[in-house]
C-alpha cells in the first residue's frame, strides 16, 4: 500500500469520527433542550435555536426547537449551539428574551456541557443529571429577575472565553 493510500485511509477514518461526534452532539443538544422544555413545562414555540458565527455570537438566524440545532465548533473543541428563550405571560405586554450559547463535548463516560464558562458533567449512564444544570439556570434567572432593575438586564448566557 502506498503512503498516500495509508494517509488517505487515516484521513477518511478521522473525518468519519469527526462527523459522528458532531451528529452525537447535535442529537444530544436536541434531546437536552426538549428535556429542558419538559422540565420547565414551557411551550415549545417560546424556544428557538440560534445560529452562531465563528466567534460564537448570534448570526441573527433562528430555527424552531422542533429540529436539531446548527452546531459550531469552538476553538476549545466544544461543539456550540445557540438558544433563545422567550419568557412571557398572556396578561402582560412585557417579556424577556434570554440568549444562551451552550458547548457540548462527549467523553468516554460523560457529556461535558459548557455554559457561562463552567463545565457540567452529565454521566452517559444517567442523563437525568442534566437537570442539575437546569436548576442552576432557573436559580440564576430567578435571582436576576428578583433583583434591582438596571439599565440593561444581563443574560444568563455565555461569554466566550476562547
Amino acid at each position: 500500500m502506498s503512503r498516500y493510500m495509508e494517509l488517505s485511509q487515516k484521513a477518511a477514518g478521522w473525518t468519519q469520527r469527526f462527523n459522528e461526534h458532531l451528529e452525537e452532539c447535535r442529537r444530544f443538544a436536541f434531546w437536552m433542550i426538549g428535556d429542558y422544555l419538559t422540565y420547565m413545562d414551557a411551550p415549545r414555540d417560546e424556544v428557538q435555536f440560534i445560529e452562531l458565527d465563528n466567534d460564537l455570537q448570534s448570526t441573527g438566524k433562528t430555527q424552531p426547537s422542533t429540529t436539531p440545532p446548527v452546531m459550531k465548533l469552538g476553538k476549545d473543541d466544544f461543539w456550540y449551539f445557540g438558544l433563545s428563550v422567550r419568557f412571557a405571560v398572556d396578561s402582560s405586554k412585557y417579556f424577556m428574551i434570554q440568549n444562551i450559547a451552550i458547548g457540548l463535548q462527549k467523553g468516554s463516560c460523560e457529556w461535558l456541557v459548557k455554559w457561562s464558562g463552567k463545565n457540567y458533567k452529565v454521566p452517559l449512564n444517567d442523563l437525568s443529571q442534566i437537570r442539575n444544570l437546569f436548576d442552576e439556570w432557573i436559580t440564576m434567572s430567578s435571582k436576576m429577575y428578583e433583583g434591582p432593575v438596571a439599565r440593561h438586564a444581563t443574560g444568563m448566557g455565555f461569554i466566550p472565553s476562547v
